[in-house]
């Protein structure tokens, strides 16, 4: 069962789609932590615009205060609940995954919205440039495990960490971009297959919302 909004330490306010929220969204989940997820429509943002603090969203609230910024929260979350990394190594590792997948999908975000057709086409150039480096730098740095008949595959170290799930998100969104062949990287696919297949994760992605980006 669903905790109740009156029982949930966190709640999490962003449009209703994945976009900037969606790696909080799933650090959550695999942490298995209580969060309310405030999603509202484009329509509704008008009216609830001014009552963030910095007129963006996502915003996370606890404790009657309100925190702005994606990356901030991403980065706290991971801290919070045991996903940035277990040595400084593998933290710093986490932290330029984060850093970097925030990147591509800040791009990703504007060529999705973009309506005119030239600067749609400078704006997917620019894109498959910055997402090819960043998958490319990933793919040879992550690390495989073989155990069960079975390769599992981590950004980081040999168990789940918020780049992981960074990554899992980036590769859905970059699915809808034609020109980005993803079959050329083979590792980082296995590595969404081993983070989707984990419980958590899993029963959140056959249950959540189907949003277009």
């Amino acid at each position: 069962m669903s905790p109740s909004k009156s029982s949930s330490k966190y709640k999490l306010y962003y449009f209703a789609a994945r976009g900037r929220a969606e790696v909080t969204r799933l650090i959550f989940k695999a942490a298995s932590i209580p969060f309310v997820d405030e999603t509202f429509s484009k329509d509704q943002w008008p009216g609830l615009k001014s009552t963030m603090p910095t007129q963006t969203v996502p915003v996370l609230e606890m404790g009657g205060e309100k925190y702005p910024d994606s990356g901030a929260i991403v980065r706290w979350a991971a801290r919070k609940f045991g996903l940035s990394g277990k040595t400084d190594g593998d933290q710093l590792r986490v932290e330029e995954a984060l850093a970097g997948a925030e990147e591509v999908r800040s791009l990703f975000l504007s060529w999705f919205f973009g309506t005119d057709p030239q600067s749609k086409g400078e704006l997917e150039e620019q894109l498959k440039q910055k997402a090819t480096k960043f998958l490319g730098r990933w793919e040879a740095l992550v690390k495989e495990t073989r155990a069960s008949q079975r390769v599992y595959t981590y950004m980081v170290g040999t168990s789940l960490t918020a780049a992981d799930l960074a990554m899992l998100d980036i590769l859905e969104q970059l699915s809808s971009v034609h020109s980005i062949d993803l079959n050329a990287f083979p590792k980082l696919l296995n590595n969404k297959a081993t983070v989707s297949s984990l419980k958590p994760i899993k029963q959140y992605l056959e249950t959540r919302a189907h949003y277009p980006f």
